[in-house]
């Protein structure tokens, strides 16, 4: 072989050489790039679990900061965007949402005719959330217990308890993913393309460029408020109270203690508003003798905080009337009339409405209308949920 041929082959080898150097090269840089890439995302994912939890730190803080006397949108973990919106962390921007559970209407109390109140519920579903959340096995005229569970494909089993989550409802007879999440079915409350197509691409939607919100952001499974008052003491039941204690403990005068006393006599009170009637006065007279007389509302109002009917330490599923929106108020009391005065009432009280029976002051708010809003709401929150 001539030198001139060596020196092409050994040309061809460097060559050859140099190639695969420089494909080696570039696969380690590669390597090392998506190492780097990767090092990054686990240190982006680090710094976003921190910051998720110093979110939650930092709701729990404002929380605890919060008076207790009562849960208002005028309190400082709702109304605070300074301490919520945009709070920068080590490069990751986080916000905080605080919003109390006993704004929503509770599924595991809620009434049938409660429940009847949504909109298009039917008589199937509303008798099947019943039957999915008692005891025992018999059905409801329109409901479904343990066999009709067990047969369906797939089949499962029937809880006969509290719904645990809300998103549960769904394994009710005839419920839907329309009548729960509505258009929002990532439930961010915002209009996503996919949400506003029609019957392009699922969810299903009317495509008329506005979100259709379901039940979800208005129902709850976990509200619950101790029977304590706002300063956090136990409250006095007034079905077993004698008037030594009624005097003492509510500074009430005699005649007053011993008209509550003898009224129970015959029944006891189901509700802290059978102690006023449609002739109870607004204000309390000069009267102080020993004979029985009955409460004034100024009066009624004045310990409506530290009275109770039950024996109960946790009270289920009361719906503020502070933070409960119109539609939530109008399932729970089935009265747009009461719904208003509340509504009214609240908007002129800065700070909230501290005292229950406070409402019987509300504009329009009459003695029947007062013992549906005693029995079934609240003026402060027990249970949050915080995004």
């Amino acid at each position: 072989m001539s030198l001139k041929s060596r020196r092409g082959m050994v040309l061809v080898g460097v060559l050859w050489l140099v190639t695969v150097l420089i494909a080696l090269v570039t696969v380690q840089a590669r390597e090392a790039g998506l190492q780097r890439q990767l090092a990054l995302a686990d240190d982006e994912q680090i710094r976003v679990q921190w910051a998720f939890r110093a979110g939650l730190e930092r709701a729990f803080g404002l929380l605890q900061e919060d008076y207790p006397t009562s849960d208002s949108p005028y309190d400082i973990w709702t109304d605070n965007p300074e301490d919520c919106n945009d709070i920068v962390l080590d490069t990751v921007r986080y916000t905080i949402d605080i919003t109390d559970e006993a704004r929503r209407l509770n599924i595991n109390t809620a009434s049938r005719e409660q429940l009847m109140r949504l909109p298009d519920m039917t008589e199937t579903v509303a008798d099947s959330m019943l039957d999915w959340r008692d005891q025992n096995d018999e059905p409801r005229e329109n409901g479904a217990e343990v066999g009709y569970y067990r047969n369906r494909e797939p089949g499962h089993e029937i809880t006969n308890g509290p719904f645990r989550t809300v998103r549960d409802m769904l394994m009710v007879r005839d419920m839907s993913e329309g009548l729960l999440y509505g258009e929002d079915h990532n439930l961010n409350e915002a209009l996503d393309p996919e949400e506003n197509d029609g019957e392009q691409t699922p969810p299903l939607d009317n495509g008329d460029g506005r979100l259709r919100q379901g039940w979800y952001p208005h129902l709850t499974s976990a509200t619950f408020e101790m029977d304590r008052d706002g300063a956090g003491n136990e409250r006095i039941n007034i079905n077993e109270a004698d008037e030594q204690t009624l005097m003492l403990e509510l500074s009430l005068k005699t005649a007053h203690a011993r008209w509550i006393v003898e009224n129970r006599e015959d029944d006891e009170y189901e509700s802290i508003a059978d102690l006023i009637n449609d002739d109870s006065p607004e204000e309390p007279s000069d009267y102080e003798g020993e004979d029985p007389e009955p409460l004034d509302l100024t009066t009624f109002a004045g310990i409506s905080d530290q009275i109770t009917v039950s024996d109960e330490q946790r009270l289920q599923g009361l719906v503020n009337v502070n933070t409960a929106e119109p539609q939530v108020l109008r399932w729970v009391l089935g009265s747009e009339r009461a719904v208003r005065a509340i509504v009214n009432y609240r908007n002129g009280r800065i700070g909230g409405i501290s005292r229950i029976g406070d409402l019987v002051f509300a504009d329009d708010m009459t003695v029947e209308l007062f013992q549906r809003v005693a029995a079934r709401c609240t003026v402060r929150s027990r249970v949050f949920r915080v995004r």
